[in-house]
């Protein structure tokens, strides 16, 4: 039996019908139209998930095509969560008169609250959790699988679908049996609980995986929950107030943002995770700084939910964004509050997002600084081939424009294309190109010499051409030579590797 939400799929059905005869009839007995029309019959459906011996689905109308003839969860999936006890069989000592949900009902304490029927909500503990019981209000994090008496497999299950249940305790997104069940939890908890029948889907029930007057078996854990208190505290202020508030008076809502906002990112929901983190951003790119020591904190503060933003905005693939809080780390942190492995991430977010949104020159420069941090990095190296190969062919496709718009192209050749090599946009001190200094020849030995101990670079090691001088490659040349180290130049790249084993 179908339902169309579809008006005009609907008709289009009925206006087919010959096509449903091809692959028989899902009703048990035939219908009589005139006791239908007369007094009302009643009639059984085959609902059965088997696909027939003679289904056919190339026979099947368009809207039939969709649904298909499994079962919701894997079934080679649901072996791990069986429960033996919801059928008996792993109880010996149950009498006759005892159902397997009676029997277990025996050893479990009663935690029902006091808008609940006394024995509403029976637990009982698994493994034991730590601190403290789950916040009133709480945002939590759980994974459950949800059983009905008789049947070992399980009627609902976040695991089978492979991510867990966040919701608010108390405001009315799950059966109030359940938001009962997790308040008594602790972090790390797992238990199971049997909830009545009026504590979740009551007397009428919610299809098959929810019949009505059921008694449900559910084995709970409780992956996380964060107190939202001092967030609705916060969100309850005018924005005068907020204003008015300094970090120390924030430092609270704060941490309850950041932790929900990381399980989030955590659990690759990127844009709840982004959103979340925009609060943090707003929350304290407006408060007031008293002190030194509040200061500090802000810089803190403001560069994790910077650079996390950007991270989202990465995954999201949405370089507008990651371009703005990158700038926001770059320009508006001191350096002495951002660690070298964060420069690292940083200016590698910078120079992705801006090659993918074409501005070649910039990304260079933010390559080249992550590189001069992290040189053995695989993933920077990566980033400078796909930099060098995108603007190598932006280049070309420049010159072809050219030639076709003005004609001639005599005087562009491709060897050069060495030449060109697109002014430098490294650091402004070394834009000129004067004989190798002291400093820079103790910067080339040392990288060599690092080169030489790393066991992790698999012996290879690419720089941009681009950022060296002839007089400074020359000097690499010769001191690498010295050192053991192999320089060869392979088209807009400088490779240096060992020439031991």
């Amino acid at each position: 039996m179908a339902i169309f939400l579809d008006e005009d799929a609907a008709t289009a059905a009925m206006n087919r019908e010959e096509n449903y005869e091809e692959f028989g009839d899902d009703v048990d007995d035939p219908i009589n139209i005139a006791e239908l029309q007369s007094k009302g019959c009643t009639f059984d459906t085959n609902t059965g998930n088997d696909q027939p011996d003679n289904f056919e689905e190339d026979k099947l109308p368009r809207e039939f095509k969709d649904i298909p003839y499994k079962n919701y969860f894997d079934q080679e999936h649901i072996l791990k969560y069986l429960n033996p006890e919801c059928i008996g069989g792993a109880e010996e000592e149950t009498s006759g008169d005892d159902t397997p949900f009676q029997f277990m009902a025996r050893r479990m304490i009663d935690v029902s609250n006091e808008l609940m029927p006394c024995g509403s909500v029976l637990k009982e503990v698994i493994t034991e959790g730590c601190g403290p019981l789950v916040a009133e209000c709480a945002y939590v994090t759980v994974n459950y699988n949800m059983y009905l008496e008789f049947k070992e497999e399980p009627s609902d299950s976040t695991y089978l679908r492979h991510r867990p249940a966040r919701f608010r305790l108390g405001d009315g997104r799950v059966w109030p049996g359940v938001d009962a069940a997790v308040s008594t939890m602790r972090f790390g908890e797992v238990s199971q609980f049997l909830l009545s029948a009026e504590v979740v889907a009551g007397e009428i029930g919610v299809g098959p995986r929810y019949p009505a007057k059921q008694l449900t078996l559910w084995k709970i854990s409780l992956e996380n929950f964060q107190d939202r208190q001092p967030v609705d505290d916060f969100e309850g202020l005018t924005d005068e107030e907020r204003r008015s508030l300094t970090f120390n008076d924030i430092e609270r809502a704060y941490a309850a943002e950041k932790s929900c906002a990381n399980d989030l990112y955590k659990h690759k929901q990127y844009s709840r995770a982004f959103r979340k983190y925009l609060r943090i951003v707003s929350m304290v790119e407006n408060c007031t700084l008293k002190s030194d020591e509040e200061q500090s904190k802000w810089y803190t503060a403001s560069l994790y939910a910077y650079q996390n933003a950007a991270l989202c905005a990465f995954q999201l693939e949405d370089w507008r964004k990651v371009i703005r809080f990158t700038n926001k780390v770059i320009y508006n942190i001191p350096q002495e509050f951002i660690k070298d492995k964060q420069k690292v991430k940083c200016y590698y977010l910078a120079a992705r997002a801006r090659r993918m949104k074409g501005d070649y020159q910039r990304s260079r420069y933010y390559i080249v600084k992550a590189q001069k941090l992290k040189p053995f990095d695989e993933s920077i190296n990566v980033e400078i081939t796909r930099l060098e190969s995108d603007m190598k062919r932006n280049l070309m496709f420049e010159r072809s424009m050219a030639i076709k718009m003005f004609g001639g192209g005599g005087d562009v050749e491709n060897k050069e294309v060495d030449e060109v090599r697109c002014e430098e946009v490294v650091d402004p001190a070394l834009s000129s190109c004067p004989p190798v200094s002291e400093t820079v020849k103790s910067e080339i030995s040392s990288m060599l010499d690092k080169f030489k101990l790393n066991v992790d670079h698999r012996k290879a090691l690419q720089l941009p051409r681009y950022s060296w001088t002839a007089r400074q490659i020359a000097y690499l040349k010769k001191l690498a030579q010295e050192k053991g180290v192999k320089v060869t130049e392979i088209d807009d790249q400088i490779v240096l590797k060992q020439t031991t084993g």
